[in-house]
């Protein structure tokens, strides 16, 4: 039993190997192979370099309070999801929606970005933020959770922000007990 699921796993191996083309079939020398891999890695770099420009420029518009700026950054037909579960669709929500952030006094932003990928006319920024808020009833606090910012290139060569996700971190709801073993 053991030795024919490994003969059908090798000749499927095989099989699929057999039909997809490789690199000396589609003509692309060992040498041009790692040239469009250096050409990528570097197209990744640039746009990476493009995104953390555009973090830095939502997070200091954020922290002055800077709506109009913000607005700039976000294609019209935008999704931004709160990290209570709200959902603006559109410039002029989320417009909205922030123009009550800035009035609830929402203060000193920090993000820490952990991986930023690029795939087509696609690319996006995950991390963490903290905040410290200050609001009527509770003048300081702290604020924390995951954002996710998805861009999309535009026609004319500009990335803008067209869903852009944070959650809030928050302590377990259940608390978790380990099983009794019998």
């Amino acid at each position: 039993m053991q030795s024919s699921r490994r003969t059908l796993i090798l000749a499927s191996a095989l099989f699929i190997a057999s039909i997809s083309p490789s690199s000396a079939q589609l003509g692309v020398s060992a040498g041009q192979e790692q040239a469009m891999s250096a050409q990528d890695a570097a197209a990744q770099s640039e746009v990476a370099a493009e995104i953390a420009k555009m973090r830095e420029l939502w997070l200091t518009d954020w922290n002055l309070r800077q709506v109009n700026s913000i607005m700039a950054l976000y294609a019209p037909d935008a999704m931004f999801l709160t990290a209570s579960g709200e959902r603006a669709v559109g410039q002029a929500a989320i417009r909205a929606l922030f123009e009550g952030m800035r009035a609830s006094n929402m203060s000193n932003l920090r993000l820490h970005s952990l991986a930023v990928e690029q795939s087509g006319d696609l690319a996006y920024d995950s991390g963490s933020y903290r905040e410290t808020a200050a609001l009527p009833d509770n003048p300081r606090h702290e604020v924390e959770g995951s954002y996710l910012t998805v861009y999309k290139l535009q026609p004319d060569g500009r990335w803008l922000i067209v869903q852009h996700v944070w959650t809030g971190a928050s302590p377990p709801h259940v608390e978790f007990k380990p099983l009794a073993i019998p």
